[in-house]
């Protein structure tokens, strides 16, 4: 439900853009619209508003008011590419702020999610070369969405920014996981007797004294 609430702006962006004939500038117009919806059904919903939608939304509107101010379909075409340079700073200046970096604060998040007392321990150096990872992918789709945009039509950049890119968010992010999985750790369901409390995994993955 997250995730496509997530990718709302870019559906009715998709959606738009095809309802009328391919034209990108009604389609940046919706999609300005959707994104400022997004944010607002968001604190109507959870009561909250979600820092990646508040930033995306001010990337939108400041290149998507320039593509309708001038006509030009270039700078909406820009805004994945400035969205994921924003997301790579973010990551970088989280190694210097605070004693975990971002990288570590979600996954620890995502985990603690799947049941009470799950938990993931993974040496400092790991959380580093996970970040950096992190980092590298998004400089290279930002980089990926400019040349998409200099070799291909809009129709075809259009095409791959609504289902290409999202679809590389999901092959890396479970290849990263799948990666981190080794140090997760999953409490035991409790015995059969129910006497005894549940006993954490040595099997679920090396502590983080272990090293990668």
């Amino acid at each position: 439900m997250k995730s496509l609430f997530d990718l709302f702006p870019a559906i009715v962006f998709f959606a738009v853009f095809y309802a009328t004939g391919k034209d990108i500038i009604q389609g940046t117009a919706a999609l300005m619209i959707a994104s400022a919806l997004q944010v607002a059904l968001g604190w109507l919903l959870w009561r909250k508003v979600d820092r990646m939608h508040l930033v995306v939304l001010g990337i939108v509107l400041v290149f998507g008011g320039l593509t309708l101010f001038l006509h030009d379909e270039r700078f909406i075409k820009w805004k994945p590419t400035i969205v994921d340079l924003v997301f790579a700073a973010v990551l970088l200046g989280s190694e210097f702020i605070g004693k975990r970096n971002l990288l570590q604060v979600g996954a620890e998040a995502a985990v603690k999610r799947m049941g009470e007392g799950a938990t993931i321990t993974a040496p400092a150096a790991t959380w580093r070369l996970a970040n950096a990872a992190a980092i590298l992918f998004f400089i290279g789709c930002g980089a990926l969405n400019l040349w998409v945009a200099d070799h291909f039509d809009t129709e075809t950049w259009v095409n791959i920014k609504t289902f290409g890119y999202p679809v590389l968010n999901i092959v890396f992010m479970i290849a990263l996981l799948a990666w981190l999985w080794r140090y997760v750790q999953v409490p035991e369901a409790p015995a059969a007797t129910g006497g005894d409390t549940p006993a954490t995994r040595e099997d679920a993955g090396p502590t983080a004294g272990k090293g990668d």
